[in-house]
C-alpha cells in the first residue's frame, strides 16, 4: 500500500454521517523512512442495499433514471508529508504525524440576470463564498462565453476545489475589472448547488450593481444564505463618516478602501469611490465623507481597516460608524495621522484602528428621521408535515399614517423554491411611507389554497435596522388542514411588537343572518372589513363557513377572523362583487364576538350587533352593492341576560299621540358600590313603550349599593323612535323594595332638545334628590393645519358619582357639527350632579377622510353663568395617522402650575433663548421669563424649533451658559417626563450607593402608561433594562417590592369588589403571622395591582380586623427603605398630594437642602397636582410653600422654582378655591 505514484481503495462502514466535511490521517510509525506523501484524497459515498452489489448496481442506475445526483465524490487536497520529521532534510522537516484534511468542494453556480431594458453588463463578475469556518478567495465567473450577464440570461458556472468554509453564511457579488461610471447590471438572483449532495441554496438580489445609478447597491453587494432551520444574517446599511485632516494638503487622488472587521467576520475590502452624495470624497480638508457600505452583518464591530493606493498622501482625522443611518449608538475611530507620508510620496499604505469611544448620535430632543419604507422580510415555514404551500402570498402592511399597496411576494421565483417545510424565505419590499408598522397581513392569493403553516415572521428596515419579529405558529387555510376547525381565514395578521407594545390577538366570530325574503341569497363573493378604536382588519374575503353552501336564504353564517386586537368594535363594511349574476342580497344583521387569544372563552367575551334593511344590489335605489353598518354593543353569552331576574323595571309612557316607540331601550343604573352595564329593557319592535301604559320588564342587577341615577337611552331606529317616558320605578323582587325615578322628558332627535340620552335621580323619601346640572363643554382645537374635523365628537365626564357615558357633542337645532382648527365649540351636556369632576375621556367616530383632530383643552362648568371651571389639557392628535395614532384619551382635571400661552410661538422663543445667551454674559431673566411659562410639550416643540433653526442643541447651549442647581434643573424641565424620571432612576443606582428615597418615590407613585414610557425610555437611552438594574443594585424584599412595581399590573378602574376586599384584608392581617411573613407574596400582589378605591376601602376593612391602621403596622414591623416603600404607596393611595407635600419639606428640613429631591418633587409634579400640594403644604407645616423655597435657595435658582409653583397667580387662586371644594373621592358603602 501507498506506493508512490499508486491509487489505493478502502472501503469503510461506518453510520450515516451526513456530509464528510473534513478526515483526519495519522501514520502511527516512528521510522522518518516511512514517512509519507500525500497527494490527494478521495471519499465517495456509497449507498449500501440490503442485498448483493448487483442490486446496489440496479439502485444507483434507477437514480440515475430519475436524474438524480451521482457525482457525490468529495476531494481533500493534501499536498505535503506525514510521518516523523526530520530536520536535517529539506522536505521531512515540517513533516506531521497526524493532520486533518478540509473538503475541497465543487459547486455549480447559476447567475440569473434580470429582463430589464438595458440591464446587462459585459464586466467581470466575482463572488466570495463565506460561512462560519472561513471564506473563500475571490472568484471570476468564467465559462468561456461572452453573454453571461444580458438580460434575461441565466449561465451556469463550475466552482471547482473550493476550500470548506462550514455551514454557507452569505455571498458577496462584486463587478471587477474596468468598471466605467456608466456600466450597470441588475442581478436577478444567484443559485449555489453543492454537487455532491444536490443542495441548492438560493440568493435572490433583485438589485442594480452601478457606480452611478441612483438606486444601486454600488459594484459590491451582500446576501445572506437561507439555510433551513437556521436564521438568517440581517443585511445592515454600514454609515461610515470619514472627516479628513485640518491640514491643506491634505486630500488624495488616490483608491481609498475601507474592511469593517466584527465579531461574525468582515465586510470585504470596499472602494470609496463616491459619497452618498454622489461627490468624489476626499477633495478638501475638513471635510466630512458619508459613505453607506451595505453588508451581511458582521456582529458587533470591532477594527476598521484603511487602504490607500496611489502615489498622493491622505490626512485622515477620523471615521464614525453607525449600523445604519439612524441607529441609536456610533462607533469613533480616532486616527488624526497620516496615511503614508506627506512627504514623500509612496506607491500603498494602510492603518487599522479600533474604536476609541461610544457616543450618542442624536442630540438630546432632536427628532428620529422616518423610515424610508425599505424593508427585509423573513418568513419561516414550519417543519410540520405538509407545511408548505405552492398559492401565491400577499403582504400587506398597515402602518401609523396608512396602509401599503397589497405586494405579492417573491412572484418572480419560482413556487418550488419559496415557502417550503422547514426553510426560512428572504423577501425585500417597498412599502412606502406608512408611518410606524403596527400590524402586517399575510394572504394566500388564490381560489384554491394549501394548507400553510407559518413558523416565524420577522421584518428589519434596511435603513434604520429597526427590527419586530412575531411567532403565529398556526396554520393558515380553510381546507381540510390540521387547523381548518379552528381557524377558518386564509388571512393571518401578526402584531409588530414593537418594545413597548402590548399589543394582543384578538379572535372575532362573525355571525352573519341572511333575510328571510324571497331572493335574498347570493353566490358572490363576500368580503367584509372590521373597524374599531385601534385599526381596522382590511378586506377580509369570506370564503368558508360553518355551512356547506354560504349566505342562503334564512341562514346564518359563521366566520372566524383573527387580527390584532381593534378595540371596541365601532363598525364593519360589508359588500359583494356581484359574481355569478348575483346582483342582489339583504342580510338582516351582523354580529360579531370578540376573545383575546389565549384567554379562557368563559371570560372577557364582548358582542356588537349591527342592524341592515337595506339591499346589497345594484338593483336597489341607490345601486350600492357594499353597506356601511354601525355596530353596538351587545350583552354576551352568560351574561347579565342570563342570569335570573331579581329586579323588576316598571316603565310608564307618557298618555301622549307620539310618546311612544319600537326603538331598542337600555337602562344603566348606579349605586353606590357601582353601575351596572347598560342592559337592554325589552326588545325592538315588540309591543312595549305604548303611549300611556306601564310595562312591567325584568332585570338582573349586582349588588349595587344604594340607587342613586338611572341612564336611558335608545338606538333611534325604527319608523318613529322618539319615546317620553313618564317614570321608571326599579323593584327589588326578594324584599318588595322599590326605588322611584321620575323622567318626564323627551328621548327624540325631533322633540325637545334633541337629545336621545337621558339621566334621572333617585327618590329617596325623606331625601332630597340629586340635582340634574346642564354642564357646559367647551373643546378648543389646535392652530395646526388640518387641526379640525368633521368627525362626530364623544365626550364621557367622570366624577365622584359617577360618570355621563358616552355622550355625541352636538348643539341643538344643527344636524352637523363642524370643528374648524383654532377654534372653540361649546356644548351643554345634561346629566345628574356628578359631584366633583376627575377626568373625562373624549374620541371621534373617525368616518369622515381626514378625520383625526388636534385637541388642545376642554373646560367644564356647571353652568354657563359658572365661573368655576374644570380644565383638561390634552395638547395632542386625535388621529389615526398621527403620533400614537389614537382617536380616543383619557384625561385628568388639571391641577398643575404651569399654563402655557395659548399662542404659543416658538420661533420667538427660540430667538429671545438665543440672544439671552449670546455675548459674554447671561440673561438669566429671560431665561426665567420663558422656559417655566411652558409646558413640557411646548419645550419639546421648542427644543426640536430650536435644532432646526439655529443648527444647535438648545439643551447644550443652556448647559454651556448655567451653573450648578440652576442648570439641573433647567436641564430638567426640557426633558419629557419620562427621560426626567429614567435619568433620576438611572442616576439614583449609579455610582457606590444607592438613593433609595428616589426609586421610592417614582416607582410607587407612576401610573402604568408612565412607567411603561419610563422603561422603554430606560432601554433606549441607557441600553439597559430597568428591572434588570434594580435586581443588581437593590436586594430582599425591598427589592421585591420594586420589581413587582415595575410589572405596571396595577388596576386602574373604580370599581370595588367587596368580597375580595374582604378577603385582602384577611390576607393583610393573617392573625399571628408578621406582617411580609409567610404571605409576603399575597401583600406584595395586593399593594402592587388593586386598585386605588379597593385598596383604600381594604386598608379600612383591616383597620377593624386588627384594631389599627395599615400604616401603624408598617411602622411597627418594617424598617428603612422597606418600610419607607410600603408607606409611600399607603399615603399616596389616601392623598398624593400630601404625600409630596412630605417629601418636598424633608427635602429642605433640617442644615442644608437636598437640591436633587427638590427639583425631583417640582418638576415632576408642576404639571399635575402642584396646586394641591401648596395647599397641603400649607396645611401639615404652617407656611406657604413659596416662604420655605425662599428660605432654602437664593438667586436664580430660587427665582425659577417660584416660577414654576406660582404659575399663573389670578387663574390659580380661581382653580385653588374650586379644588379645595372638589375633591375626587371613591363611592364607599354606607356603614
Amino acid at each position: 500500500m501507498f506506493q508512490k505514484g499508486q491509487v489505493d481503495i478502502f472501503t469503510i462502514e461506518a453510520i450515516e454521517l451526513g456530509k464528510v466535511h473534513s478526515i483526519q490521517l495519522e501514520n502511527t510509525s516512528q521510522d522518518p523512512k516511512q514517512t509519507w506523501f500525500l497527494d490527494i484524497a478521495t471519499f465517495k459515498i456509497m449507498e449500501k442495499s440490503e442485498g448483493n452489489d448487483k442490486e446496489g448496481e440496479k439502485k444507483d442506475e434507477e437514480k440515475a433514471a430519475e436524474g438524480k445526483k451521482q457525482d457525490n465524490k468529495l476531494e481533500y487536497l493534501c499536498q505535503r508529508w506525514i510521518g516523523v520529521s526530520d530536520a536535517e532534510s529539506d522536505e521531512l522537516k515540517d513533516a506531521e504525524s497526524e493532520t486533518t484534511l478540509l473538503v475541497q468542494e465543487t459547486m455549480k453556480c447559476t447567475v440569473i440576470t434580470s429582463d430589464l431594458p438595458d440591464c446587462g453588463t459585459d464586466c467581470q463578475v466575482s463572488i466570495t463564498i463565506s460561512g462560519d469556518l472561513g471564506r473563500s478567495e475571490v472568484m471570476t465567473l468564467d465559462n468561456g462565453q461572452t453573454d453571461n450577464f444580458q438580460p434575461g440570461k441565466t449561465a451556469e458556472f463550475e466552482l471547482p476545489r473550493l476550500p470548506y468554509v462550514g455551514s454557507l453564511t452569505k455571498l458577496c457579488v462584486e463587478l471587477t475589472g474596468e468598471v466605467s461610471d456608466e456600466k450597470a447590471w441588475h442581478l436577478k438572483q444567484i443559485l449555489l448547488e453543492d454537487i455532491s449532495t444536490g443542495t441548492i441554496y438560493p440568493f435572490d438580489f433583485n438589485c442594480w450593481l452601478s457606480k452611478s445609478k441612483e438606486d444601486s447597491k454600488g459594484i459590491f453587494v451582500e446576501r445572506p444564505a437561507l439555510v433551513q432551520n437556521q436564521e438568517p444574517l440581517p443585511v445592515i446599511a454600514y454609515q461610515l463618516q470619514v472627516f479628513t485632516g485640518l491640514e491643506e494638503k491634505v486630500t488624495t487622488d488616490g483608491d481609498v478602501y475601507v474592511t469593517i472587521n466584527g465579531s461574525h467576520g468582515n465586510t470585504g475590502k470596499r472602494k470609496l469611490y463616491l459619497n452618498d452624495n454622489g461627490e468624489k470624497p476626499f477633495d478638501k480638508s475638513e471635510k466630512t465623507d458619508v459613505f453607506t457600505i451595505e453588508a451581511v452583518s458582521i456582529g458587533e464591530p470591532k477594527q476598521l481597516a484603511v487602504h490607500k493606493e496611489g502615489s498622493s498622501h491622505l490626512q485622515l482625522n477620523k471615521i464614525v460608524l453607525k449600523e445604519g443611518q439612524y441607529a441609536p449608538k456610533e462607533l469613533e475611530f480616532q486616527y488624526s495621522d497620516w496615511i503614508g507620508d506627506n512627504k514623500e510620496p509612496i506607491e500603498a499604505s494602510s492603518i487599522e484602528t479600533r474604536p476609541s469611544e461610544m457616543v450618542e448620535p442624536l442630540p438630546e430632543g432632536e427628532s428620529q428621521p422616518e423610515t424610508k419604507g425599505k424593508w427585509e422580510l423573513f418568513i419561516t415555514t414550519g417543519s410540520e408535515d405538509d407545511a408548505d404551500t405552492d398559492s401565491p402570498v400577499k403582504l400587506t402592511v398597515f402602518g401609523d399614517k396608512g396602509t401599503s399597496d397589497a405586494i405579492i411576494l417573491g412572484e418572480d421565483i419560482p413556487t418550488d423554491q419559496k415557502f417550503r417545510t422547514g426553510a426560512t424565505d428572504r423577501f425585500e419590499v417597498s412599502i412606502g411611507d406608512i408611518g410606524r408598522i403596527d400590524k402586517i397581513q399575510l394572504e394566500q392569493e388564490s381560489d384554491k389554497v394549501d394548507d400553510w403553516f407559518i413558523e416565524k415572521v420577522k421584518m428589519v428596515d434596511m435603513d434604520t435596522k429597526a427590527t419586530f419579529s412575531y411567532k403565529p405558529r398556526c396554520w393558515l387555510d380553510w381546507n381540510q388542514g390540521p387547523g381548518a376547525e379552528e381557524y377558518r381565514d386564509i388571512a393571518l395578521e401578526i402584531p409588530a411588537l414593537w418594545p413597548e407594545d402590548d399589543k394582543k390577538v384578538t379572535k372575532y366570530n362573525v355571525k352573519i343572518q341572511t333575510s328571510s325574503e324571497d331572493n335574498s341569497e347570493t353566490t358572490a363573493n363576500v368580503y367584509i372589513s372590521l373597524y374599531g378604536e385601534k385599526g381596522h382588519t382590511g378586506v377580509r374575503q369570506l370564503r368558508k363557513s360553518d355551512q356547506e353552501v354560504l349566505f342562503q336564504k334564512g341562514q346564518t353564517d359563521l366566520f372566524k377572523i383573527e387580527a390584532v386586537d381593534l378595540g371596541s368594535l365601532q363598525k364593519v363594511i360589508i359588500g359583494h362583487d356581484g359574481k355569478d349574476g348575483a346582483f342582489g342580497w339583504l342580510i338582516d344583521e351582523i354580529t360579531v364576538e370578540t376573545q383575546q387569544v389565549g384567554e379562557d372563552p368563559s371570560t372577557g367575551v364582548k358582542s356588537y350587533i349591527g342592524k341592515n334593511d337595506k339591499w346589497l344590489s345594484v338593483e336597489a335605489e341607490d345601486k350600492l352593492t357594499e353597506r356601511e353598518l354601525m355596530l353596538s354593543a351587545q350583552e354576551s353569552e352568560g351574561s347579565q341576560t342570563d342570569k335570573p331576574a331579581n329586579w323588576k323595571a316598571h316603565v310608564t309612557t307618557k298618555p301622549d299621540e307620539k310618546a311612544s316607540t319600537k326603538a331598542q331601550i337600555m337602562i344603566t343604573v348606579y349605586g353606590e358600590k357601582r353601575k351596572s352595564d347598560e342592559l337592554p329593557l325589552g326588545k325592538a319592535e315588540g309591543d312595549n313603550f305604548e303611549s300611556g301604559k306601564t310595562d312591567e320588564i325584568p332585570l338582573h342587577l349586582d349588588d349595587l349599593g344604594k340607587l342613586y341615577k338611572i341612564r336611558l337611552s335608545h338606538d333611534n331606529t325604527g319608523d318613529d323612535p322618539s319615546w317620553y317616558p313618564d317614570k321608571v320605578e326599579l323593584e327589588e323582587i326578594e324584599r318588595g323594595q322599590k326605588v322611584s325615578f321620575p323622567c318626564d322628558k323627551w328621548l327624540s332627535r325631533d322633540e325637545g332638545d334633541g337629545e336621545i340620552i337621558r339621566e334621572f335621580a333617585a327618590v329617596h323619601e325623606g331625601e332630597e334628590p340629586l340635582p340634574s346640572v346642564k354642564y357646559q363643554i367647551e373643546i378648543a382645537t389646535g392652530d395646526d393645519e388640518n387641526a379640525g374635523t368633521e368627525s362626530n365628537i364623544y365626550l364621557t365626564l367622570y366624577g365622584e358619582r359617577g360618570d355621563t357615558g358616552k355622550r355625541l357633542m352636538r348643539i341643538q337645532g344643527q344636524d352637523k357639527v363642524v370643528f374648524a382648527k383654532d377654534a372653540t365649540q361649546t356644548f351643554t351636556l345634561e346629566a345628574v350632579s356628578l359631584g366633583a369632576i376627575t377626568k373625562c375621556i373624549v374620541g371621534h367616530d373617525g368616518k369622515k377622510h381626514g378625520a383625526g383632530m388636534y385637541l388642545k383643552k376642554i373646560t367644564v362648568k356647571e353652568s354657563a353663568e359658572a365661573k368655576e371651571e374644570d380644565l383638561f389639557v390634552a395638547d395632542r392628535w386625535l388621529d389615526a395617522s398621527k403620533d400614537d395614532k389614537k382617536i380616543e384619551v383619557e384625561l385628568e382635571v388639571y391641577k398643575g402650575t404651569v399654563f402655557g400661552p395659548d399662542k404659543f410661538d416658538k420661533d420667538a422663543d427660540a430667538k429671545a433663548l438665543l440672544e439671552a445667551m449670546k455675548g459674554a454674559g447671561t440673561n438669566e431673566e429671560k431665561i426665567i421669563s420663558i422656559i417655566p411659562h411652558r409646558t413640557n410639550k411646548q419645550r419639546q416643540e421648542l427644543l426640536e424649533h430650536y435644532q432646526k433653526t439655529q443648527e444647535k442643541n438648545l439643551v447644550d447651549d443652556l448647559k454651556s451658559e448655567l451653573k450648578s442647581d440652576f442648570e439641573a434643573l433647567v436641564v430638567g424641565l426640557m426633558q419629557t417626563p419620562a427621560l426626567f424620571d429614567a435619568t433620576c432612576l438611572k442616576n439614583a443606582m449609579e455610582g457606590a450607593g444607592t438613593d433609595e428615597k428616589a426609586l421610592i418615590e417614582i416607582l410607587c407613585t407612576r401610573n402604568n402608561k408612565q412607567m411603561k414610557e419610563i422603561k422603554n425610555v430606560f432601554n433606549s437611552e441607557f441600553r439597559s433594562n430597568l428591572e434588570e438594574s434594580i435586581e443588581n443594585d437593590t436586594s430582599g424584599k425591598f427589592k421585591t417590592l420594586l420589581l413587582a412595581l415595575c410589572t405596571t399590573n396595577r388596576d386602574e378602574s373604580i370599581d370595588i369588589k367587596y368580597a375580595q376586599v374582604e378577603a385582602d384584608a384577611k390576607r393583610l392581617y393573617n392573625r399571628g403571622d408578621p406582617f411580609l411573613g409567610s404571605n409576603e407574596e399575597a401583600i406584595v400582589e395586593i399593594f402592587t395591582s388593586r386598585n386605588r378605591c379597593h385598596l383604600k376601602t381594604t386598608f379600612t376593612e383591616y383597620e377593624k380586623l386588627a384594631g389599627h391602621s395599615i400604616e401603624e403596622t408598617i411602622k411597627k414591623e418594617l424598617d428603612d427603605d422597606l418600610q419607607e416603600g410600603y408607606l409611600a404607596i399607603v399615603k399616596c393611595l389616601q392623598n398624593p398630594a400630601a404625600f409630596f407635600a412630605e417629601k418636598l419639606n424633608e427635602s429642605m428640613k433640617g442644615l442644608g437642602t437636598n437640591d436633587t429631591q427638590l427639583i425631583r418633587c417640582i418638576i415632576s409634579r408642576a404639571e399635575v397636582d402642584m396646586a394641591l400640594i401648596k395647599e397641603e403644604y400649607n396645611k401639615a407645616y404652617g407656611e406657604p410653600l413659596e416662604k420655605a423655597i425662599k428660605g432654602d435657595t437664593g438667586g436664580d435658582y430660587e427665582k425659577m422654582l417660584l416660577a414654576l409653583i406660582e404659575g399663573n397667580q389670578n387663574q390659580q387662586m380661581r382653580r385653588l378655591k374650586m379644588l379645595r371644594r372638589r375633591r375626587g373621592k371613591c363611592l364607599r358603602k354606607r356603614r
